[in-house]
């Protein structure tokens, strides 16, 4: 299965990314908590919405890349 998630590391010592994902919930849930699980790093979730597929994530990262 292939997972568009990139995931993005806050500046300051907390165990937190954010992961952009544009699969299903369904699919990257699973994955992402079982992430959570084994390495003690918590994971936000970004969905991309189905009107927007991947453009939307991508235009998303665009606009955050030099913000937050």
């Amino acid at each position: 299965m292939s997972l568009l998630g990139l995931l993005s590391c806050n500046q300051d010592s907390r165990k937190e990314v954010v992961a952009y994902v544009s699969v299903d919930r369904i699919y990257a849930e699973p994955i992402l908590e079982s992430f959570s699980q084994a390495t003690g790093i918590k994971v936000f979730l970004t969905y991309d919405v189905e009107a927007t597929k991947t453009a939307g994530l991508a235009n998303r990262l665009l606009l955050e890349k030099d913000g937050s």
